[in-house]
């Protein structure tokens, strides 16, 4: 995702709906600047899966290139 949308999204949302709601999120993508920009949208609730604990099969079955650690730093 872009950041300039995710700036602008917050912007238009927070103003115009004002309605709070949940999303899906990548580990890769959980920047301190990302979830700030969904908290002020109106984020209450960010939802993150794990496909699997095999970083082997993660990356070479699933196509993911998260780490472990960066998995874990998250939380």
């Amino acid at each position: 995702m872009r950041r300039e949308w995710l700036d602008e999204f917050a912007d238009k949302y927070s103003r115009k709906v004002k309605l709070p709601f949940l999303t899906n999120a990548r580990f890769d993508m959980c920047t301190e600047e990302y979830v700030k920009n969904l908290a002020r949208a109106g984020c209450k609730t960010l939802l993150m899966g794990v496909e699997t604990g095999n970083a082997e099969l993660r990356e070479k079955v699933l196509g993911r290139k998260m780490t472990n650690a960066l998995m874990s730093d998250v939380f």
